[in-house]
């Protein structure tokens, strides 16, 4: 998020993104998607030629791999000009979740989501209740906010969603790995184990 004070260097978002690459493997087993949102927070013309407004964000990427049925694997990369500007990674929650261990639950229904936080190294978790007006009716969601502390001026965040059934106790066990010009993660599902990584390189 890089629209709240003291990130005020263009007054709106311009709206822009794109999905650079997209690709599915082994028949429907495996889905990959690259998306860059820089240019959401880059400065109207008018901005520029006028307010001498700049793009805060030098980079904004999102990876992920959706490994079906119940595996979402995203890795984040935000960088700013500035090492001041908040950075914050923020998943969003119907019912109120808790975070132990680096781990995220929250339940609904019969459903649960679990969200294991490999990156960064020392996560900050916070919990904040939004309230919003649902037509005729108040209501309010849960964010959860990822970041570091102090700021860093390249914020990287790997998290692993596994979606469950609401009577699953835990998260399935995973392990980040990394190596010269990559980042990983093994899931360790009893069935079959499930690999994904990440290149250094975003172009790759």
């Amino acid at each position: 998020n890089m629209t709240d004070s003291p990130n005020q260097v263009v007054n709106w978002w311009n709206m822009g993104g794109s999905i650079p690459k997209h690709k599915e493997f082994g028949s429907g087993s495996f889905m990959y998607a690259q998306t860059d949102f820089k240019l959401a927070y880059s400065p109207t013309q008018y901005q520029l030629n006028w307010g001498g407004k700049v793009n805060p964000v030098t980079n904004l990427t999102r990876e992920f791999v959706f490994v079906r049925p119940n595996y979402f694997v995203v890795f984040d990369r935000i960088s700013t000009i500035d090492i001041t500007y908040l950075k914050r990674c923020c998943l969003n929650f119907k019912n109120q979740p808790s975070t132990a261990g680096g781990v995220t639950a929250a339940s609904l229904g019969s459903s649960k989501i679990f969200v294991a936080t490999l990156l960064p190294t020392v996560p900050v978790f916070t919990n904040i209740q939004v309230p919003f007006n649902s037509g005729a009716m108040l209501s309010s969601v849960w964010r959860m906010e990822i970041t570091t502390s102090p700021e860093v001026a390249n914020l990287q965040v790997l998290n692993v969603f596994d979606a469950a059934p609401s009577a699953q106790a835990s998260v399935t066990p995973n392990v980040k790995f990394t190596g010269t010009g990559f980042v990983g993660v093994h899931i360790k599902n009893t069935a079959q184990n499930k690999v994904v990584v990440f290149s250094d390189n975003q172009a790759a």
